[in-house]
């Protein structure tokens, strides 16, 4: 009868522990894990170990394992690693045998996960207090690692934790199960174990008689051929994947296949020995018997045969026609094993022939139809896969052939036959992996995407780690409308499994829906990488390739990879698709700022405020590159409009404090500053630019502000000797506003104004420089060199001849450069009232008069000279003669 879920109403099977849809648990059952041990211990007899849940069992169950499934593992080099179906239940097995062994030993009981009760990858068995242990883990570390992760470490670890408060436990440790495993394993012809449990015996008490003589007998039978024969083990390992226990009359089979695939390997002396040892080896275990030092085994019934003359691809039949009875071992599962095996080395015949054998042995032989209905699915025939899963089911439901029925009835079409098919599977075991992954797409193919978002939650909280289910998730969540979500998840399942060619398109479609088309770009070229020629992928790009946003995001994408040029071409590619996108005005002026092309970064900027004149973002971007090009007084201004719409800007407070220090503002620049830190208290530019300021504050206002402008008109020189002339007038200009009484500034603004062809602001600037320095008068060479360019030529010969007048320590070109346009002219060179400057000139370097005149006294006798000499040639040689006897004088005593 079917049970109803009392949180969403959902009717499941009566075996169900969960709710198929929502998960929840109203069958709250422990799972029976000691009666599940007792089963496990009762299979393993089948190959002669009896497992009697002490320590030495779980030693011996190692060396089995080993045996079986090989010593190294089946995935020891991954990080994570699925089992299948079959393996899962070989964990299962394991895992219940070695947590109840641990549980007799020492006391204590099982405990579900109680995240996720009934679900027995999480149980653990509990000593009380805070000691557990959980042997599921320890067995998916044993078949996943092989025999670096051994099952009884989980006994002594368990031991190390519990002895100091249980000394009693030491009475654990004795010999007598040591000695009957081994016994187990030597009267199941198998030396090679039986020594390691023997030597262990011995380790634990020396002076047992009955342990050195096991371990004796087991050092004599491991003695030259049975020794040769276990060499061969690995060969039959590597080669095959063997699948059956080694030295069973399947076994042979796989030494068949072996000399059948490389017949050549027959001719190597190496190769015969140690598979005729092999041969021979099984026959001894299976048959009885000795062998005798020329080669020759004498069987049981006396019989005798040579193994090294019947390696020619007939050992099975060799077998039978020897054969007198049934063998120590079960054959039919052998049998069933290596059919599987010979179906992984693609050699179907045998498998077929395999699987009859151990059908004619044991007609219930568990796994076979299972095994056979995964062949024909394989080849997709599909009805006839049906049919072995049916015949499965019949001797028996399990998870696994649920499974593979559904599976089998979705590619006939037949679906609502699948979904129930798979919904048995997971009554039986909630957890099955295989039917939360097949159920999953089926009922999103059906519509139900609530039902598919459920089981691929239930399966991802297994296994996370499975591309294809997350993909369905996003399919699912997609369906539902949670695109967002669905984004994410296809994000995360193509990580895992890029090979999933149609969620590439599907993730396309739903980032153009959310408005990334470069998103979706990308997902069309992995497709297209993957499947050359998609013919709905390539349509899908031209579209987008016509989409402005799809280059403005590209473009994006490229800048955060630091590929400006890039960048700044997608952008370009943008605005001639779609002018008006202010974003993509802004992003290239960005990209144009680092390119080092700031005149056309704020072209862009200008555009992009043209459009948008009331975005914080784009006064802030174009101040960002005003400042960057020197211009600090206008990017102060930018900024300042920056934060009129937007006051809780801490990138434009700190960038507006930075270019009012450069002007010398000091005082209002530490007051942004302050600002933006009040907005972002560990902005880490903003806390480096305070602690430079208070550095320089430290020897005075006035000093930091001759600093910076040294600073500003040093950068000033470097761009000019660059041939940057707009940028190196820009920091002259700021070098002037940093430090205003700065005559220097102002004669390099004029001679950066001078080379941009702005000549009247070039006369400007050196006719400032002379208000600040009247005795630099180069200054006056370069005003004549203006005003001449102006066409202003009385003015310029005056400049011209004041230069020569009065400068002290000419420069010899610049004298013959002005004499030379002088005489041009028809200049005289000193006579100043040609010229209607003299005035001005003698007022200018006449104040060496003597004080009774009203003047001061000059600063050196080349002032006195120089005055004497522009008065003697003016015509006034009653100053002259003045100027020259103060010049006579030796200078006061200080």
């Amino acid at each position: 009868m079917p049970s109803k879920c009392p949180n969403c109403g959902y009717e499941n099977p009566d075996a169900a522990l969960y709710c198929n849809l929502c998960q929840a648990v109203f069958k709250p059952t422990q799972v029976p894990y000691s009666k599940l041990a007792e089963e496990s211990a009762a299979k393993f007899a089948q190959w002669q170990l009896r497992l009697d849940f002490s320590y030495a069992s779980l030693a011996a169950l190692d060396l089995l394992l080993n045996q079986t499934h090989g010593p190294d593992g089946f995935a020891p080099a991954e990080e994570s690693w699925t089992p299948d179906p079959g393996q899962s239940s070989l964990i299962l097995m394991v895992g219940c045998y070695l947590g109840e062994t641990l549980r007799r030993l020492f006391g204590g009981r099982w405990e579900d996960d109680p995240k996720q009760p009934g679900n027995a990858a999480g149980a653990r068995v509990s000593f009380g207090g805070d000691v557990c242990a959980f042997p599921m883990r320890r067995a998916y570390l044993r078949f996943k690692d092989g025999s670096k992760e051994p099952l009884e470490a989980l006994f002594i670890h368990s031991m190390d934790k519990l002895l100091p408060g249980r000394p009693e436990l030491t009475a654990l440790l004795k010999v007598e199960p040591w000695l009957e495993q081994g016994g187990d394993f030597l009267k199941a012809g198998r030396p090679e174990e039986a020594l390691v449990l023997f030597e262990r015996a011995v380790a634990l008490d020396q002076g047992s008689e009955a342990a050195r003589r096991g371990r004796d007998e087991c050092r004599a039978r491991l003695a030259g051929f049975a020794a040769e024969a276990a060499l061969f083990e690995k060969t039959l390992w590597s080669s095959l994947r063997l699948l059956s226990d080694y030295y069973s009359p399947p076994s042979l089979a796989a030494l068949d296949l072996l000399i059948a695939e490389a017949p050549g390997r027959g001719e190597d002396p190496e190769f015969k020995r140690q598979a005729a040892c092999y041969l021979g080896e099984t026959l001894r275990r299976n048959l009885g018997g000795d062998w005798r030092t020329d080669g020759t085994l004498t069987l049981g019934d006396g019989r005798t045969v040579r193994p090294i003359e019947h390696l020619d691809g007939k050992a099975v039949e060799l077998f039978e026609s020897l054969r007198t009875g049934p063998t120590p071992v079960p054959e039919a599962p052998g049998w069933a094993k290596q059919g599987d095996a010979c179906l992984f080395a693609h050699r179907e015949d045998l498998a077929e022939a395999y699987w009859e054998k151990a059908l004619r042995i044991d007609p219930d032989c568990p796994g076979i139809w299972l095994s056979k209905g995964y062949r024909s699915a394989k080849a997709h025939r599909w009805e006839e896969a049906l049919i072995c899963f049916e015949k499965d089911l019949a001797s028996g439901p399990t998870p696994e052939a649920w499974t593979a029925k559904g599976d089998a009835l979705k590619e006939l079409g037949r679906l609502e036959e699948a979904g129930s098919s798979l919904e048995q599977a997971l009554a039986l075991q909630p957890g099955c992996e295989g039917a939360l992954r097949a159920l999953a797409p089926l009922r999103l193919a059906q519509g139900r995407c609530e039902d598919a978002l459920s089981l691929c939650e239930r399966f991802l909280a297994l296994n996370p780690n499975v591309g294809r289910v997350l993909v369905c998730k996003a399919d699912a969540l997609a369906g539902l409308g949670r695109d967002e979500e669905a984004r994410a998840c296809y994000a995360a399942g193509l990580e895992k499994d890029g090979m999933l060619l149609d969620a590439w398109l599907r993730r396309a479609a739903l980032e153009e829906k959310l408005g990334r088309p470069w998103e979706a770009v990308q997902c069309c070229r992995e497709l297209l990488k993957r499947r050359a020629g998609d013919a709905q992928a390539e349509a899908l790009q031209r579209r987008l390739d016509k989409s402005a946003l799809r280059w403005l995001q590209e473009g994006d994408e490229r800048a955060q990879a630091k590929s400006a040029q890039e960048a700044v071409d997608c952008f370009g590619k943008a605005l001639e698709l779609d002018p008006s996108l202010s974003e993509a005005w802004k992003l290239r002026g960005v990209g144009l700022a680092v390119l080092g092309r700031l005149d056309e970064s704020l072209v862009c900027f200008e555009r992009a405020l043209a459009l948008s004149p009331d975005r914080s973002d784009l006064w802030d971007a174009k101040a960002t590159s005003l400042a960057r090009a020197w211009r600090f007084k206008d990017a102060t201004a930018a900024f300042e409009r920056a934060l009129e719409l937007d006051a809780g800007n801490a990138h434009a407070w700190k960038n507006r404090g930075f270019a009012l220090i450069r002007l010398g503002r000091l005082d209002e620049g530490a007051a942004c500053l302050a600002k933006a830190l009040e907005l972002k208290p560990a902005y880490a530019e903003a806390l480096q630019l305070k602690a430079g300021l208070e550095r320089m504050l430290g020897s005075g206002a006035e000093e930091a502000r001759k600093r910076l402008s040294s600073e500003a008109a040093a950068k000033g020189e470097e761009f000019a000797n660059a041939g940057k002339l707009s940028l190196a007038l820009a920091a002259f200009q700021t070098a002037a506003e940093a430090d205003p009484r700065n005559p220097t500034a102002r004669m390099d603004m004029g001679h950066a104004l001078g080379d941009l062809g702005r000549h009247e602001e070039s006369l400007a600037a050196y006719s400032a420089a002379l208000a600040l320095a009247p005795d630099n008068h180069e200054l006056r060479y370069h005003q004549g060199l203006a005003l001449e360019t102006l066409g202003r030529r009385d003015e310029a010969a005056g400049a011209f001849q004041a230069y020569l007048a009065f400068e002290l320590y000419p420069r010899e070109a610049q004298v013959q450069d002005a004499r030379a346009k002088l005489s041009a002219w028809g200049v005289p060179g000193l006579d100043l009232r040609a010229c209607g400057a003299f005035d001005a000139a003698l007022a200018l370097l006449c104040r060496s008069i003597p004080e009774a005149m009203g003047k001061p006294r000059p600063d050196s006798a080349a002032g006195w000279t120089a005055a004497g000499r522009l008065a003697e040639g003016a015509g006034r040689k009653d100053i002259a003669a003045l100027c020259f006897e103060e010049a006579r004088r030796p200078p006061p005593v200080r």
